[in-house]
């Protein structure tokens, strides 16, 4: 019933709407004019919006929603994580990792490269060439080896 409401709004609008869970998303030149009656509607029945929840993001702003970046050139990892993962695999090359800690470091970004893969694959493809050769064969399990293999390629 509120959902079906806002998606009315949103029509008449001519405003995108997606929706995840908890999170609502409009865009749209007309995105703003939305906000004021999709909060008394949400109230109307019940829920409330926490108003320091609401965020107004410009054309040119990097918009995330529920940890992925949103933009005309469609969904992408989080910034952050892709530096995370960098910045990890800088240490293999450096040396900063210890030996003894590598094979446990490495499935690490692995699984981090996993994750970003899921959001974009394209994101992930750099970063699983750079762990394969940084590891040189060494502290791959078999599926970690796999997925960086076929991952490489887009």
């Amino acid at each position: 019933m509120v959902d079906r409401s806002i998606r009315e709004l949103c029509d008449r609008l001519l405003v995108a709407y997606s929706t995840w869970i908890d999170d609502l998303a409009f865009s749209g030149d007309r995105a703003r004019e939305l906000i004021g009656p999709a909060v008394s509607l949400l109230a109307r029945n019940g829920l409330r919006v926490s108003r320091k929840k609401i965020k107004i993001m410009g054309p040119h702003a990097t918009k995330l929603l529920t940890g992925t970046r949103l933009g005309s050139g469609g969904v992408r990892a989080p910034k952050e994580k892709l530096s995370r993962i960098r910045s990890g695999i800088h240490k293999l090359w450096t040396d900063l990792v210890k030996p003894e800690n590598a094979d446990k470091y490495v499935l690490g970004l692995v699984g981090q490269i996993r994750f970003v893969h899921q959001i974009c694959p394209r994101d992930a493809v750099a970063h699983a060439v750079s762990v394969r050769e940084a590891c040189d064969g060494r502290w791959l399990d078999p599926p970690s080896r796999k997925f960086l293999a076929s991952s490489a390629h887009g």
